[in-house]
């Protein structure tokens, strides 16, 4: 079953993990930013979520998602249209964020703003 978050990795793991989500003893060394891999698994993100600890993460997304939605006219909207994401994406994902902090956490104030 996928997991129920958006994993851009490796940029939250950074270059110590593998293909597989493995720990590796050295950095891989390739040009940074090392954009997406084809990750055949990740146990340690797994972990991440069945646990409390990824929600640090989702609130911060999900805050930096309402910054840009609300200069939306502004620089927001030219930065969000430079990787490829139109208003209604924009929307989509931060139901999707809000869904995962509200699932975590219940009382969270962001995960209200965005419904």
């Amino acid at each position: 079953m996928p997991l129920p978050i958006p994993l851009p990795f490796p940029s939250i793991f950074g270059n110590l993990f593998g293909r597989h989500g493995e720990l590796l003893g050295t950095p891989i060394d390739s040009s940074p930013p090392r954009g997406y891999l084809d990750v055949l698994s990740i146990p340690m993100a797994a972990r991440l979520r069945s646990s409390s600890a990824i929600l640090l993460f989702l609130e911060s997304r999900l805050h930096n998602l309402l910054r840009f939605r609300i200069q939306w006219g502004a620089l927001g909207a030219e930065l969000l249209r430079g990787w490829c994401f139109g208003k209604d994406e924009m929307e989509d994902i931060g139901e999707a964020l809000s869904n995962m902090v509200r699932t975590l956490n219940p009382y969270s104030e962001e995960s209200s703003e965005t419904d």
